[in-house]
C-alpha cells in the first residue's frame, strides 16, 4: 500500500526537472524539498500548504487519491479538465 507521504515524493520527483525545477516555484531550497519531500526523513516535513501548493503547480492529485484511498474515504469530486 502507498501512502501519501510516498505520493508527495513521487509528485516532487516526476515534475519534469524534478526536485531542482520545482523548488524555486515552491520558494524553497531544493534540499529543503528533497527532505520535506522524502518520508524517511524525520527532521523536515511538509506542511499542508506544501502540498496543496505541489499539487495546484504540478496538477498531480496523487497525494490527495491517496489519503482518500487510506482513510476510506469518498473519492474527490475534481471538476475542470
Amino acid at each position: 500500500m502507498s501512502s501519501a507521504a510516498d505520493a508527495f515524493y513521487k509528485t516532487c520527483k516526476s515534475y519534469p526537472g524534478g526536485f531542482e525545477s520545482l523548488a524555486p516555484r515552491l520558494g524553497v531550497n531544493v534540499q529543503v524539498l528533497r527532505n520535506k519531500a522524502n518520508p524517511n526523513v524525520m527532521t523536515n516535513h511538509p506542511y499542508l500548504s506544501d502540498i496543496e501548493q505541489v499539487m495546484t503547480l504540478t496538477g498531480d492529485l496523487s497525494v490527495l487519491h491517496e489519503f482518500n484511498h487510506n482513510t476510506n474515504a469518498a473519492p474527490p469530486i475534481v471538476t475542470g479538465k
